[in-house]
């Protein structure tokens, strides 16, 4: 929370440079870093009233930052439930000013530079999804000045979804920084936040042989068309052969034996 206010109150530099991934593993609190974040950037003079978008990808996980902004007792909070609410709230007037709760899909068919504040941050959870495609473009045009931090427990480094590029701080052209904080799962069972899983692998008479089963396949199905066989293969799916109830009755009592 204290990198990002630390970069954020670089108002007076490039947009590019007010950027930021926050690389946590899933389960260590990056809910609870955004809020953090959000108290300490509105209370901060420097910022002199700053607008705080939080930016989520579902109802559920909105609920779950409402929620936990209002146990704080946190001031000047505001949901944007709709469109239109979120234009409202960043473009009417000289823009709300406090902490903004909305959907990435309300920025749909946002209009360009609708706010030009450069005291605008934005804080995206999940920030490897929903970002490559037009919501990304239409959120960034439409406030081209907001300093914006991105947080996720999976960056992505594609040619077409790359999670750096997106929101790494700009280093120089087409060279952008991999992240500005990095919590591990390492560090997490370093921590004891995580516990680690031991597994081994079983053997039991559901055990797919591949090169068996296409043989027994090819005997049984020697007669048929090659298009015949084709649509049988594509319906003997595994999937099937796991979710038969006799397979896992013998997988659940496997289980049990193993622990009395």
């Amino acid at each position: 929370a204290n990198k990002i206010v630390a970069r954020a109150l670089g108002v007076d530099q490039e947009s590019g440079q007010r950027r930021g991934i926050i690389w946590h593993t899933q389960g260590s609190g990056k809910s609870l870093t955004m809020l953090f974040a959000a108290r300490k950037l509105w209370n901060n003079p420097e910022l002199e009233q700053p607008t705080i978008i939080i930016v989520v990808d579902r109802e559920q996980l909105q609920d779950q930052m409402i929620g936990e902004l209002f146990k704080t007792n946190s001031e000047n909070v505001a949901v944007a439930i709709s469109i239109q609410d979120l234009r409202k709230l960043v473009g009417q007037g000289d823009g709300y000013r406090g902490i903004v709760v909305t959907i990435v899909n309300k920025f749909e068919g946002m209009e360009v530079e609708l706010s030009k504040r450069s005291n605008i941050i934005m804080l995206v959870d999940e920030a490897h999804r929903t970002q490559y495609g037009d919501l990304g473009i239409f959120m960034r045009s439409a406030m081209p000045n907001a300093s914006l931090f991105g947080l996720t427990g999976t960056p992505l480094e594609l040619d077409d979804r790359n999670t750096p590029r997106a929101f790494g701080r700009q280093l120089e052209e087409d060279r952008y920084e991999r992240y500005m904080d990095r919590y591990s799962i390492e560090d997490s069972l370093r921590d004891g936040a995580t516990k680690p899983i031991h597994y081994e692998v079983r053997i039991t008479d559901w055990t797919v042989a591949y090169v068996d089963l296409d043989k027994k396949f090819e005997a049984l199905f020697a007669g048929r068309s090659a298009e015949e066989r084709k649509t049988l293969m594509g319906e003997a799916k595994l999937d099937a052969i796991l979710k038969h109830p006799k397979c896992i009755a013998q997988h659940s009592d496997d289980i049990a034996k193993h622990f009395v």
